[in-house]
């Protein structure tokens, strides 16, 4: 037997504090992106939903596109959006557990595999990806989980 990736298996105990910080800061109906930003992420693809439909979006990470991104959801006029820069795990899973879904937009095959599936899955969030023939194997379609056409 094969497993190709794994999230480590313990129960989450997160401080009141932090959870109270976070639900204060962003709610506890908002839509999660977790990544790196990178050409190969779908960033503008999640920031066409987040304009399209006005959905509140936390977006968590960093990268070598972030000035760029950021500076295009103010363009933009996003206020939907937040965005938080890299987090600590506690902090990570805090907004998994308060989060309404996960999306992963990524559109490239360049993304081999998308751990933030498995970690969005493990706290029993709805999944929303890209079906780009890679990392999405084990999403079971329409049931809890959508896969969508990257133009779409």
């Amino acid at each position: 037997m094969v497993i190709p990736f794994g999230l480590e298996q313990h129960d989450v105990q997160h401080d009141p504090q932090r959870v109270a910080h976070w639900r204060e800061t962003v709610g506890d109906n908002f839509f999660l992106f977790v990544g790196a930003f990178r050409y190969y992420k779908g960033l503008h693809i999640l920031l066409d939903a987040a304009e399209r439909s006005r959905l509140p979006v936390v977006i968590v990470g960093g990268g070598p596109l972030e000035a760029e991104v950021r500076r295009e959801a103010q363009q933009r006029g996003l206020s939907n959006v937040v965005f938080t820069g890299m987090l600590n795990d506690e902090d990570k899973y805090i907004l998994f557990q308060l989060c309404r879904g996960v999306v992963f937009p990524s559109h490239l095959r360049s993304e081999a595999f998308g751990i933030t599936l498995l970690e969005g899955a493990r706290f029993a969030r709805p999944l929303i990806s890209c079906e780009i023939g890679t990392g999405t194997s084990f999403i079971n379609r329409g049931q809890s989980e959508w896969l969508r056409d990257p133009a779409e």
